[in-house]
């Protein structure tokens, strides 16, 4: 009975390594398709990986399973050798079976640990919790303005004119610190004070005519915040510096805050993956078993029944 697979006996060695190798790279190529498909959460590329990643493995294994069909029947024929090579064939099955299974279990956990550890519930509180401080941080930075260009205090400094710039500057300065610079546009001119670099120019104010918050601005990466009131024929704009590098660290926060709820929704897919690469490797790994042990039982049996035959004929 012919077998599916022939392995040249002469180059059994060689023919092995060079599957095993071509094996082994589509083993890698695909389990990285899977990982960057599962970690980008990609639906449109999963149905596809999957679909390969489970064929592949499972055709190897259809593949080995026929083969050993057909040494049964062989050993049921009463074929000579063919118990040997069913018996090699579950030693070497056996071998893969011990040696990969705790690999798997080991990795299993290993993996559930990392899960466990990268989006503990405690990491996603904390991130919300960033957030949540910085968007605090940024409202209140913008109330205190607010509540600075609405008072009284404003009024009646500005309404004094007994005092010049640098008196209202530090008058301003000794009540708001937080206040980096005043701006003061009037028909009888402009007055500014303070940080020259958050000095608005006309151009910037067109459009906004009323009291309120204007755009906030980056400049140098600090991010500005701004508030314009009215007081009589004067315009007085307030601006206010944020922490340094608040913007990127609160886009960072929030892209690690975004990861960390798409990681959560996958935890199920990450899990279910493990399922997907022990079929993945087993599929391999046994039709490797199956192909040595069958290199393996045609050494070792064509001699012995050379031997048996050269015996009959002698006797």
């Amino acid at each position: 009975m012919k077998r599916l697979i022939r392995i040249p006996t002469n180059r059994s060695a060689s023919f092995i390594i060079v599957l095993y190798t071509i094996i082994i790279v589509l083993v890698l190529f695909w389990a990285s398709q899977l990982l960057g498909t599962i970690t980008r959460d990609d639906p449109g590329q999963m149905p596809v990986i999957l679909v390969l990643s489970i064929l592949f493995p499972s055709a190897l294994l259809v593949l080995s399973g026929f083969n050993f069909s057909r040494v049964v029947v062989q050993r049921r024929a009463g074929v000579p050798g063919s118990r040997l090579r069913i018996r090699l064939i579950g030693s070497f099955t056996l071998i893969v079976f011990v040696a990969v299974l705790p690999l798997g279990l080991l990795s299993s956990l290993f993996l559930k640990t990392a899960i466990e550890l990268w989006l503990a519930p405690g990491n996603g509180i904390a991130l919300d919790a960033g957030e949540n401080l910085a968007l605090e941080y940024h409202g209140d930075a913008l109330k205190r303005l607010e509540t600075l260009a609405r008072s009284n205090f404003l009024s009646e400094l500005l309404e004094d004119n007994n005092r010049d710039a640098g008196a209202i500057w530090r008058g301003v300065a000794d009540v708001a610190p937080y206040v980096n610079a005043v701006q003061i546009i009037g028909e009888e001119g402009d007055s500014m004070m303070g940080n020259q670099e958050l000095f608005l120019k006309d151009r910037n104010l067109l459009g906004y005519s009323g009291d309120g918050p204007l755009p906030r601005r980056v400049i140098k990466g600090r991010s500005i915040l701004s508030w314009q009131r009215h007081l009589g024929d004067r315009t007085v704009i307030l601006s206010s510096l944020l922490a340094e590098n608040f913007e990127t660290d609160v886009r960072k926060i929030s892209l690690a805050r975004d990861n960390w709820k798409r990681y959560s929704r996958m935890v199920g897919t990450l899990k279910g993956s493990l399922l997907i690469f022990g079929l993945f490797l087993a599929g391999p790994l046994i039709f490797m078993a199956f192909l040595i042990s069958m290199a393996m039982s045609d050494r070792v049996i064509k001699p012995l029944v050379a031997l048996g035959e050269a015996t009959g004929k002698i006797s």
